[in-house]
């Protein structure tokens, strides 16, 4: 995973990927304003900061996947009978 994308996933889950004080610099771009660290325990920030990085967020959820062990997944149910 790239930094950019850490910085995104971060964004979207609240699960610190990066260091906090990138993170902050990357949300303050996002929303395009300062923001004190305390505003980060505020609901709506979080809702703005989801809001803005959502479609980066979609993207990489929609990415192929990059090795050939992932694409032979295969679910159990549909060659082994009923779980």
């Amino acid at each position: 995973m790239t930094f950019e994308e850490k910085l995104i996933v971060t964004a979207y889950t609240k699960i610190l990927m990066v260091n906090i004080n990138d993170f902050h610099e990357y949300a303050e771009k996002l929303l395009e304003r300062p923001i004190m660290t305390h505003e980060f325990a505020l609901k709506s920030v979080w809702t703005q900061i989801q809001d803005k990085v959502r479609p980066g967020f979609v993207a990489l959820c929609e990415k192929q996947p990059h090795t050939e062990a992932r694409k032979n997944i295969i679910c159990k149910k549909h060659h082994h009978g009923e779980m």
